[in-house]
């Protein structure tokens, strides 16, 4: 892979020499991003084929961020994204793109912005590419949901008669109760959506504070 890497690197400073005074313009470190996102974009390319990326993207919007981990009506693509999205992130720490604080909302952002300016369609040396934010809802739901817990009630009953003590605490324990411990809970998948309690868009620009 990091051969690949510098092969794509070697192909671009060629190309991107006879491009550069068009872009004498633009912020230095914004212009150091954008060069370096036109290998990773190329890499995607080679890593993603013609139509991986655009199915990550359709991924993350219908199921979220894949996992290696499966869920109950899991898509049959579920492990092939779960590799992809890997490989992207791979290989933003080989073209020097190392997150400060990496997320997922950033490995789509970049996904966003790869199919923004042209996929696997494009030949990423050549041209402008154009920045856009990756946009997300966080959005709260109040559920309600069977739960059985397993506790231990923390009873003091007065008395010198033990039996009688234990029957008391055995029968009421809530009367008596001084403390509570927890000690295991038992969800039993019976949830009811009851509303939306909050919805709030945020949003994700690619900029060079993103990266160390």
């Amino acid at each position: 892979m990091k051969d690949l890497i510098r092969n794509i690197l070697r192909e671009q400073t060629d190309d991107m020499g006879r491009t550069q005074s068009g872009r004498d313009a633009l912020d230095a470190k914004t212009d150091k991003l954008k060069q370096k996102l036109r290998v990773l974009f190329t890499y995607m390319t080679t890593v993603g084929g013609k139509q991986g990326c655009r199915d990550l993207l359709v991924y993350y919007e219908n199921y979220g961020h894949p996992s290696n981990y499966a869920f109950n009506n899991a898509p049959d693509n579920q492990k092939e994204m779960a590799v992809l999205a890997g490989k992207i992130e791979q290989g933003l720490k080989i073209v020097g793109l190392v997150p400060r604080n990496f997320n997922h909302f950033l490995l789509y952002t970049i996904v966003v912005n790869y199919l923004h300016n042209g996929g696997s369609n494009r030949k990423f040396s050549e041209g402008d590419i154009e920045l856009i934010p990756g946009k997300m809802y966080e959005v709260d739901v109040s559920v309600t949901e069977t739960v059985t817990e397993y506790s231990t009630i923390m009873c003091d009953v007065y008395g010198s008669d033990k039996e009688y003590a234990e029957d008391r605490a055995k029968n009421d324990p809530w009367m008596y109760e001084v403390d509570r411990q927890t000690e295991d809970s038992d969800y039993h998948g019976d949830v009811e959506v009851e509303d939306i309690t909050g919805s709030a868009q945020t949003e994700l620009n690619l900029t060079p504070t993103l990266f160390v």
